[in-house]
């Protein structure tokens, strides 16, 4: 897999809440300024006390964003807690049958060993949107 200027990256917020959409929306301008589209998933607002909504609204983008065609990429918008309430309820089906570049640390480290675990999918252990990946 490799990402092409011009390709579509997905933006999830699988853990931790958005605090600060004005940085957020920074740093997808910054995507974009680069080359790429940027697809943010329904739920990335979404707040559920620290949580960036329910256990079910975060595995629904997950699931949409390894679903759409379009996205070649799914980048993590931060990270936090809430990954490992995920790995039980993941479709690892989906993810094997639509392999895509995920990216994510901290928290969502807890999804690059399970996706490479259960679907064989390789992804990169680096900085989210919100944390220095630009």
């Amino acid at each position: 897999m490799k990402l092409k200027l011009g390709d579509t990256i997905g933006i999830i917020s699988p853990s931790g809440a958005i605090c600060d959409r004005e940085t957020f929306f920074k740093k997808v301008d910054e995507l974009k300024n680069l080359g790429y589209k940027v697809k943010i998933f329904p739920n990335v607002f979404n707040q559920n006390g620290y949580l960036a909504g329910s256990d079910y609204e975060r595995l629904s983008d997950l699931h949409s964003a390894f679903s759409d065609k379009d996205c070649k990429a799914i980048l993590c918008s931060r990270g936090g807690y809430g990954a490992i309430r995920l790995l039980d309820k993941i479709d690892y089906e989906i993810i094997k049958n639509n392999p895509k570049i995920f990216i994510g640390s901290s928290d969502a480290t807890a999804f690059l060993v399970a996706f490479y675990a259960k679907a064989g999918l390789k992804g990169f252990h680096s900085l989210m949107l919100l944390n220095g990946f630009l």
